[in-house]
């Protein structure tokens, strides 16, 4: 099967197709050919838009004049595969030239939904040919057999999402990871992220060693340990304005608890995403305020999820 990834640079959006490719990898024999390019200009993308919505226009030779150069692969090709707005375009115009079947992954952005074979999102969007994943694809390897019952994980983001962190909800913070490590008898692996305050950072780094397996401050030392933090770890807890570590953590198939301040900005759309985690059972959400140690106990864990089964169908 010889698919066309489609990237348009960031790292989300590429994370989401690599996640979906790694996936596939497990249960189906794939070559994959990567085409990386870019709208020229932003303005462009609102011109394809109306050709691709109101005229029909898929010529790739037309629609490939807006892109940044790329090469085609010589082969036959049975699915184009991308994520993010500027790629649907060129997802669509290859799709024709190919004639393969072509998958979006995420929102598709008022551009006409029957232009693609199938759309994946963790929302509905109420289309005939929508995919609704339970989470997003990710690119983390999860190895269960390294699994410590005394090592919890502390995955912690920053403001954003409508979150605002403040010192009271950093001492709130604290006092978890020191009330739960002396009274479960754990230790932590922790890590920040690019978007943790600098306040946060050096309270983590004040913590009692004893209480600590292994602290990694992003933005003085970063390191990719994602991998082996969800492994190691036997219940996982995330503040709760990441989506990407949230998404992660689930697919770890572990207890999970996202972790959030006592005053949220409404955004409807992402604390509807968190309402479906909650209700599919797939995660506990917590209020570092309310924290008591009763907050923590989650045997309904829900641990399956939907990705093989939709993958086996798609292709």
């Amino acid at each position: 099967m010889n698919i066309i990834a489609l990237y348009d640079g960031k790292i989300g959006h590429e994370n989401q197709t690599k996640g979906l490719l790694k996936e596939l990898k497990k249960i189906r024999n794939i070559t994959v050919f990567e085409i990386k390019s870019n709208v020229k200009s932003k303005f462009y993308l609102s011109f394809l838009r109306f050709l691709i919505n109101y005229l029909n226009v898929k010529s790739l030779k037309f629609i490939s004049f807006f892109y940044t150069n790329f090469e085609l692969p010589t082969s036959n090709i049975d699915f184009i595969i991308s994520s993010g707005k500027e790629t649907i375009p060129l997802n669509v115009a290859l799709s024709h030239y190919f004639k393969s079947k072509n998958i979006f992954i995420g929102s598709s952005r008022n551009f006409n939904h029957e232009m693609f074979y199938k759309i994946l999102s963790v929302t509905n969007l109420g289309f005939e040919n929508n995919i609704v994943l339970d989470v997003p694809f990710s690119l983390v390897e999860i190895d269960n057999s390294k699994t410590k019952n005394d090592i919890f994980c502390l995955l912690v983001g920053g403001d954003g999402s409508g979150y605002k962190y403040d010192e009271i909800d950093f001492l709130h913070l604290i006092n978890l990871i020191t009330t739960l490590a002396k009274s479960k008898n754990i230790k932590w692996v922790i890590t920040t992220s690019r978007r943790t305050p600098k306040l946060l950072e050096e309270a983590l780094e004040g913590l009692d060693k004893e209480y600590i397996e292994e602290l990694v401050i992003f933005n003085k030392e970063p390191k990719k340990c994602l991998s082996e933090f969800l492994s190691i770890a036997t219940k996982i807890f995330v503040t709760e304005d990441s989506a990407s570590m949230i998404g992660d953590a689930i697919s770890s198939k572990k207890e999970v608890f996202t972790l959030k301040p006592e005053t949220i900005l409404q955004n409807s759309d992402y604390l509807s995403l968190l309402d479906k985690y909650e209700q599919k059972w797939f995660l506990k959400r917590v209020c570092l305020s309310e924290f008591n140690l009763d907050s923590f106990q989650f045997e309904n864990c829900n641990k399956n999820l939907n990705v093989e089964n939709i993958l086996k169908e798609l292709f």
